[in-house]
Parts: structure tokens; sequence; C-alpha cells
């Protein structure tokens, strides 16, 4: 479920996915702080050339977590056929819309 930093309670930790798209750090840090034992968290932001500072030293090893990058500008060749740029587009905005 996509929440706003303001709408996390603690029903919303210990995940086995989290997908952080904030584009700051210190979402990212809540992401990790959401994640569960052996988790990961995908991070789709876009940072440029920005350098970014992350709690990785806490619990982050103890916990085993995994932060995965995550690159939304080109498919893998394998996908392109059927994941056209349109088709990208309608999905994206689609979900966009669903109030979850």
């Amino acid at each position: 479920r996509f929440r706003l930093p303001e709408q996390l309670t603690a029903e919303d930790a210990d995940r086995d996915v989290v997908v952080h798209c904030s584009g700051g750090p210190a979402g990212c840090a809540t992401a990790l702080s959401l994640a569960g034992d052996e988790a990961a968290v995908v991070e789709a932001s876009w940072f440029g050339d920005k350098q970014v500072s992350l709690p990785l030293g806490e619990a982050f090893h103890s916990r085993r977590l995994k932060l995965v990058s995550s690159q939304v500008g080109q498919l893998p060749v394998e996908r392109r056929p059927r994941w056209t740029y349109a088709r990208r587009i309608q999905v994206a905005l689609r979900l966009a819309a669903d109030p979850l």
C-alpha cells in the first residue's frame, strides 16, 4: 500500500518489500526502517548527481537488508516487445489514479 510519511503507523513496519520513491534521503531511511529482517528496499527515486547519506551501519547488516536499485528508463531486452512505451504510460497512469 502507498503511504505518505504522516500516514505511517506501526502496522506498516516489518514488510518483505518496501518501495521508496520520494526522492529524498529521509524517505529512503524511513523505507529501511519499515523493512523486516532479510527484506528488500527497492530504491525507485532518482537522485541525479546528489550525494545521499543513508543509515547503513545501524541495523542494516544485522537485519540482512537488501537495497535494490530500480532503473525505469529502459526495460530488459526480453520485455521490450510486450512493454511498449505506450503500454507502460497507460499502466503507470492507471496505477497513479488508483486510490488503493
